[in-house]
C-alpha cells in the first residue's frame, strides 16, 4: 500500500510561531499550499483520505482531495497535545528537548513523544490490515515525526527536525 503523508497548510499560529491553544483554520498561504499539494497528487490514484479531525487538517484534506475520495477522520492523527505549553511562543521553550524522545523533560507539561509515537504506530499497524492500494493521510508535524520514527527508527531520539513543512507530501510503502 502506498501512503501519501501530508502535513496541513499554514495557519496563523504557524506564522506567529506559537503552540496551538485553539483549533486554527488555514490562512491564505495555507490554502495555496494545499492547492499545490493537490497538484502533486495529480495522476496518483488513492482510495481514501484519512485526516486528523482538527480544522487545519480537515480543510487541507478537503482541498487536497478535491472530491476524489471519501474523507474519514481518525483521532489518533491529532497533533501532540501541548497542554500547558499551548499559547506560548515556541522560541520561549527548548524545542530540542520538547522533541527529544529520551528527554522526558516536558512530560508533565505536554503529551510525551513516546505517547504520540505509540498513537502513530497503532494507526499505521491498523492501516496495514486495510485493503487499500493507496491512501492520503493529512495530519500534523508531530504525526510526521511519528511516521519518521516508525519507518526510520528512534535513533538518537532527536525529532525536532524530522517533521515536515506545511503541505509537504511524503511517500511511504506499507
Amino acid at each position: 500500500m502506498k501512503v501519501y503523508l501530508i502535513r496541513h497548510g499554514q495557519t496563523e499560529a504557524n506564522r506567529r510561531g506559537i503552540y496551538y491553544d485553539e483549533d486554527y483554520d488555514l490562512n491564505l498561504v495555507g490554502r495555496l499550499q494545499a492547492r499545490r499539494a493537490r497538484r502533486k497528487l495529480t495522476g496518483k490514484a488513492f482510495d481514501v483520505v484519512i485526516s486528523s479531525p482538527l480544522l487545519r487538517a480537515k480543510r487541507t484534506a478537503e482541498i487536497v482531495n478535491g472530491g476524489r475520495a471519501e474523507i474519514v477522520f481518525d483521532e489518533r492523527l491529532r497533533e501532540r497535545d501541548m497542554r500547558k505549553l499551548a499559547g506560548r511562543k515556541m522560541m520561549t521553550t527548548n524545542r530540542v528537548q520538547i522533541w527529544d524522545y529520551y528527554s522526558g523533560r516536558y512530560d508533565d507539561e505536554c503529551e510525551s513523544v513516546a505517547e504520540l509515537f505509540q498513537r502513530v504506530a497503532e494507526f499505521i499497524e491498523e492501516l496495514k490490515g486495510r485493503d487499500y492500494d493507496a491512501v492520503v493521510v493529512v495530519a500534523h508535524s508531530g504525526i510526521c515525526k511519528g511516521f519518521s520514527a516508525y519507518f526510520e527508527g528512534i535513533g538518537d531520539g532527536k525529532f525536532l527536525l524530522r517533521g515536515a513543512r506545511n503541505c509537504e507530501v511524503r511517500e511511504f510503502e506499507l
